[in-house]
């Protein structure tokens, strides 16, 4: 069974291949949130990351822009 972090590798991954610019502005999201704290834990939900230290906070959920 897939780890916390294999899915948020592979959401990550799966963004890359599809849109590099999002992927770039998540990734800076989610190491800004990562370092307010070394307590602070990432998992996928809902279709985007969830953050929790004790208790969820925060999320980052990137989607395609409608045309």
């Amino acid at each position: 069974m897939p780890t916390a972090a294999d899915r948020v590798a592979q959401l990550l991954e799966d963004l890359r291949a599809h849109d590099a610019d999002r992927y770039t502005l998540v990734q800076t999201l989610r190491e800004a949130v990562l370092d307010i704290d070394a307590s602070v834990t990432e998992e996928v939900k809902y279709g985007g990351i969830l953050f929790s230290a004790a208790r969820p906070f925060c999320g980052i959920f990137s989607y395609t822009r409608a045309c």
